[in-house]
């Protein structure tokens, strides 16, 4: 089941490619990859965006810059059939089932495992969906705020489902 995961964040940031798992690029690209699978199917916008990547310290021209990253992020994102990227008016998608990242899976797995009729079943699912972690959530992406806040929102949000309209 794990190999159809296509977003890791439970550990190293990767998403996988023909060629195996890579690195998303430069921790702002990472963080911001971040961001949107953490909402997968939801419109993050670009203040929400630009507040996550730079923090206090945004570069005077913080479009410019965020539509430079968007442009690598989108190119990670098209190695991945299933996903999609999208401009949705001042924002952006990530357009994917959210059990293509690993958080998601996990997630799903757990509740899956608590629901379980009989304990054999319950502690299957919990192995599948221990399993899914590598190290620590976010492991190459720098302690920024934005990194903290989103370490500490996988402990606390459910999956998300995909909204089909922008």
């Amino acid at each position: 089941m794990e190999d159809d995961i296509a977003l890791r964040l439970l550990g190293p940031v990767t998403v996988r490619t023909r060629q195996g798992w890579v690195s998303p690029g430069p921790p702002q690209q990472r963080l911001m990859l971040v961001v949107l699978a953490l909402n997968v199917g939801r419109v993050v916008p670009v203040p929400e965006l630009i507040d996550a990547v730079w923090e206090e310290r945004p570069p005077r021209s913080v479009r410019a810059s965020l539509y430079a990253l968007v442009t690598h992020v989108r190119q990670f994102v098209a190695v991945i059939p299933e996903a999609g990227f999208d401009r949705c008016g001042d924002g952006y998608r990530l357009r994917a089932d959210p059990a293509l990242v690993d958080l998601h899976r996990f997630r799903s797995l757990a509740r899956s495992g608590r629901d379980a009729a009989d304990s054999r079943s319950a502690v299957a699912l919990f192995d599948e969906a221990l399993a899914l972690w590598r190290g620590q959530a976010l492991a190459d992406v720098p302690g920024t705020a934005a990194a903290e806040m989103l370490r500490s929102a996988f402990a606390s949000r459910s999956s998300p489902t995909a909204s089909a309209g922008c």
